[in-house]
């Protein structure tokens, strides 16, 4: 499973504890499993996940993703302390799968003090009685996931800073895939960045090697691929999604483009069981 797939998908908290203090290793956790994945978060000192086994070391910043129905049980080597957390969590989609670098210790390195902030919001949220708190575990349990992936990928390069030409450009390009469903042009979005259209139209080439009117296609094509080849929504469901008059239309589009029909596509392109 990729990275967008995995945590753009509906996703339920089961479960939020942390220890309010770092526990001696003569504190003895019980072998479990339980219905849901979970996410193990060291705040503080060692300790070891034992899945089956095999044994993964964790040490404060740390985290392990544990799927559901996985026994499993934590250890804290001798001589160590260690505060540790938990999230459960289950996807609305059964069929749900969790990414492959699950069931390892991963560092969460830069990320490590972003995801304790989120599974400390997460904890107090879900006890909480506030408006909006079950709002508020829903965005931290996303942010898990999404800083937990980060945290697996190389380091980004740093955004060099660009000019006002190509902050527009950027800044269109992003309002384009994000508003794939709307019915856009040009002039609309050369407006909201307060250019002309055949300004705006040469600027926003200049940057990106395309056209507007040809990234959004691109974008439109991809986003369709996407849906096609990793989820169960209707071609006609599909074609709203990505910006499509109707399907009829998306059809043409999508064989033009590809040489093959979005049924095609997705029989070829769908993961086996």
């Amino acid at each position: 499973m990729s990275f967008v797939q995995f945590w753009q998908q509906d996703v339920q908290l089961r479960l939020a504890m942390i220890q309010r203090r770092a526990r001696p290793d003569t504190h003895r956790f019980i072998a479990h499993r339980h219905a849901f994945h979970e996410f193990g978060f060291v705040l503080r000192g060692h300790c070891h996940w034992l899945l089956g086994r095999t044994r993964h070391r964790l040490t404060a910043g740390d985290f392990i993703l544990v799927p559901a129905g996985r026994t499993h049980r934590e250890l804290i080597p001798t001589g160590h302390h260690a505060q540790l957390a938990w999230i459960g969590f289950q996807f609305d989609a059964p069929a749900a799968a969790l990414p492959d670098w699950s069931q390892r210790a991963i560092a969460g390195g830069t990320w490590a003090a972003d995801l304790a902030r989120r599974v400390e919001t997460a904890y107090l949220e879900n006890q909480s009685a506030e408006p909006g708190a079950s709002a508020r575990v829903a965005h931290a349990l996303a942010e898990i996931l999404i800083l937990a992936c980060r945290a697996t990928q190389p380091p980004a390069a740093a955004v060099r800073p660009v000019g006002p030409a190509q902050e527009v450009a950027r800044s269109a390009a992003r309002y384009l895939t994000d508003n794939l469903a709307r019915p856009l042009s040009v002039s609309a979005v050369a407006r909201y960045h307060s250019l002309g259209a055949a300004h705006f139209s040469v600027v926003f080439r200049r940057h990106h090697g395309v056209t507007p009117r040809d990234f959004l296609q691109h974008a439109r094509l991809d986003r369709a691929r996407e849906l096609l080849a990793t989820g169960d929504m209707r071609i006609k469901e599909i074609a709203a999604t990505c910006g499509y008059t109707d399907a009829a239309h998306f059809c043409r589009r999508f064989k033009t483009a590809t040489a093959q029909t979005p049924r095609q596509y997705r029989l070829e392109h769908r993961p086996t069981p």
